[in-house]
């Protein structure tokens, strides 16, 4: 009668059970990802829904030129750190849009007011109330202590910078990387605002 052997599975160690409970666990950069572009095709839907075509004129652009009294294209441009040829890039094709219009001063004709249009207007209010209704909708889903939880997790990872997330991107990359990134987004550093818009929702703090 032959003798059967058992094999018996030694303990895991504590050091594997770290482990495999690290490989398990979500990775936190990966959900941050996938929330962000969530955001951003629920916001374009909206956006969409709402009139607008899902090109973004920049909101950080028109939120410079809201002042009733206008603003200049060189003041547009120091307030971006850009030129002012690049600034100008950017305005002439939000006028071409319908975004922005330009008129001259009363005082002297020298430099041009830059100014928002009706459209304009319409696309900063319905932003607005896009963005409210996807914080209210999550809120409904999650309930309010889960939602603000959302705060406490994200804040500390927030920067107290003014840095775009298109000017972290381009500072992160290489000479090479930077020469693919303007053929692929068709920027010389002004016109990459045109397509990009930096509202990202109040909670992620990536709005600018």
């Amino acid at each position: 009668m032959s003798e059967t052997r058992l094999r018996v599975s030694e303990p895991a160690s504590p050091a594997s059970d770290r482990a495999s409970q690290a490989s398990a666990r979500p990775e936190l950069g990966g959900a941050l990802h996938r929330a962000w572009m969530g955001y951003q095709h629920r916001l374009d839907q909206e956006m969409a829904a709402a009139g607008f075509d899902r090109r973004p004129p920049g909101g950080r652009v028109l939120r410079l030129c809201a002042d009733p009294e206008g603003v200049t294209i060189s003041w547009i441009g120091r307030e971006l750190g850009i030129t002012r040829q690049g600034a100008a890039e950017i305005v002439n094709s939000l006028v071409t849009r319908d975004y922005l219009e330009i008129s001259s001063w009363q005082t002297t004709g020298r430099e041009k007011a830059v100014r928002l249009t009706a459209r304009a207007h319409g696309y900063l209010t319905a932003h607005r109330a896009a963005a409210r209704r996807i914080e209210d909708d999550l809120r409904a889903a999650l309930g309010p202590e889960a939602f603000d939880s959302l705060g406490l997790l994200l804040d500390p990872l927030g920067t107290d910078g003014d840095e775009r997330v298109i000017d972290y991107l381009c500072r992160r990359a290489t000479s090479s990387d930077q020469a693919k990134v303007a053929v692929r987004t068709g920027m010389a550093r002004g016109r990459a605002m045109t397509a990009v818009d930096a509202s990202a929702g109040r909670r992620l703090g990536l709005s600018r």
